[in-house]
């Protein structure tokens, strides 16, 4: 009987022991941060401005708003050239985004772009993304559109 009660206040013990252990979820998370490297593609278009609008989960996306974010990029994208920036888009998210064109006189318009198209950086596989877009200028209408978008896991 007394090793049956020896047994017994051992075992509390452990489970007291073992729920002191546990750890509770921090109540204010660091946000996750995405490490984006943007490249322009482009051949003649300069890109003044990338703003982020949050869409969800990757697999529920959550509907439009109105809320884009500030200025992702430090100074003016040119043809050719990329740059770095830090987005908060926790994992397996993602966020939509839009950009500011430079009108080569000195102002900048935003380039509309149809409702079926989502220009996109995922946080999925890597906390780092390489997201290109090439831009081309119809020369007809000299109307800029997206000719080509891509985004992958890593930094190239």
């Amino acid at each position: 009987m007394k090793t049956a009660y020896s047994l017994l206040f051992l075992a509390a013990m452990l489970f007291t022991v073992s729920a002191c252990n546990t750890v509770l979820p921090d109540p204010d998370p660091e946000p996750e941060i995405l490490r984006v490297k943007f490249i322009n593609e482009s051949a003649a278009v300069t890109i003044t401005s990338i703003e982020l609008q949050a869409r969800g989960s990757s697999t529920n996306p959550d509907p439009k708003t109105n809320n884009w974010s500030e200025q992702m990029i430090a100074t003016d994208l040119t043809p050719g050239e990329h740059t770095f920036f830090d987005a908060e888009i926790p994992n397996l998210h993602w966020s939509q985004y839009r950009l500011w064109l430079s009108n080569n006189e000195g102002g900048e318009y935003l380039l509309v772009q149809s409702e079926t198209m989502e220009l996109s950086i995922t946080h999925w596989g890597s906390n780092e993304r390489t997201v290109s877009v090439t831009l081309r200028v119809d020369e007809s209408t000299g109307i800029v559109g997206v000719s080509a978008w891509s985004e992958w896991a890593g930094i190239e």
